[in-house]
């Protein structure tokens, strides 16, 4: 499930039972499907081709006669009879919507206004400094130190040199 999908609506308990108070218990289970089915979808609507298949039935007489005479009522139809959903439910879904819109451009000002001042490459004191390869080279402060088990050769003690020059550099200019 994508971080953008919805995964929860309000279902109003006193105008949920007294719109639904005259469906079977098999007429009220589609019906609770259907909803949650259409819910999840980007566009809050089902296909008309798919919603015997939703409610675990073929396409026959059965599936025909629960949806005329007990679920279509409860549902209204896109502009070309393709596609199905819920006044209700959408309404919800639209508001959910317009929620997450507001609540990420009120994130997107506020993550402006704390980043505004601050330095994208800011090198803190006391990380590492050198590859994998050579881990007893450290950056603390202004000291470079180097494993006491070393000799150092000129070509070191130069390396050395540039690296606590580097060292210097960076920490002064934080």
């Amino acid at each position: 499930m994508s971080k953008d999908s919805n995964i929860w609506f309000p279902m109003y308990a006193n105008e949920f039972i007294s719109h639904t108070t005259h469906l079977s218990n098999t007429s009220l289970g589609c019906y609770i499907k259907l909803l949650n089915i259409c819910f999840l979808q980007k566009d809050c609507h089902l296909q008309v081709r798919n919603l015997h298949k939703i409610c675990g039935y073929s396409k026959g007489k059965k599936w025909e006669t629960i949806w005329k005479n007990d679920l279509e009522e409860l549902f209204i139809y896109n502009n070309d009879n393709t596609k199905v959903t819920n006044k209700r439910l959408l309404e919800e879904f639209n508001k959910i919507k317009e929620l997450r819109i507001r609540r990420q451009a009120s994130s997107k000002v506020a993550n402006e206004v704390r980043w505004k001042n601050h330095k994208k490459h800011v090198l803190r004191k006391g990380i590492r400094n050198g590859s994998e390869s050579s881990p007893h080279l450290e950056l603390h402060k202004d000291n470079i130190y180097i494993d006491k088990y070393s000799s150092l050769t000129d070509e070191q003690r130069k390396e050395k040199e540039r690296l606590k020059f580097n060292a210097d550099m960076l920490n002064n200019n934080i």
